[in-house]
């Protein structure tokens, strides 16, 4: 390993660290959950937080780097994005264009199911394999509201006139 691209491993272990740590808590005692879980997630995220800081103010150019347009430390109380969700210190957000975009499948989805295109259950597994992946935010009246703003009738059975 040459010695320019040393001082980037940290960089890349707290990355890893975050992405196994943040799936982690999901599974901490409920009693922990929203202390412990909170205590030690906002200490690995300022930790990554004050090494980019720290790293801008060395000089990107000891590190040979090039920062993307927009690709600078932000403070933490701005989110996070990670895997559709927008993480915040103290709460999980769905991306808002995740939302629009499951709003538009759903509809065109039921539209599919009202021309018998679809079964019902094909329908119904779509919903829930949204629900499972948002419910590990704080989406409980987003899903509500999203759920109870779509009508769902059976499809139209093809009538043939007898005459």
């Amino acid at each position: 390993m040459s010695q320019a691209a040393d001082p980037m491993v940290i960089f890349t272990r707290t990355f890893d660290f975050l992405t196994w740590l943040v799936p982690m808590t999901n599974h901490f005692p409920r009693a922990q959950r929203f202390t412990v879980t909170q205590r030690l997630l906002d200490a690995a995220l300022d930790l990554r937080e004050h090494m980019e800081i720290a790293n801008l103010r060395k000089g990107q150019a000891r590190l040979r780097l090039t920062a993307h347009p927009g690709a600078h430390p932000r403070p933490v109380a701005e989110g996070i994005p990670f895997l559709g969700f927008i993480l915040y210190p103290d709460r999980r957000r769905l991306k808002r264009r995740k939302g629009i975009h499951f709003r538009q499948r759903f509809i065109a989805r039921v539209r599919q199911y009202q021309a018998g295109e679809i079964s019902l259950d094909d329908l119904t597994a779509s919903v829930r394999g949204w629900i499972n992946h948002v419910r590990h935010a704080n989406t409980k009246g987003l899903r509500k509201a999203m759920l109870r703003s779509i009508i769902i009738t059976p499809p139209q059975e093809v009538r043939h006139d007898r005459r």
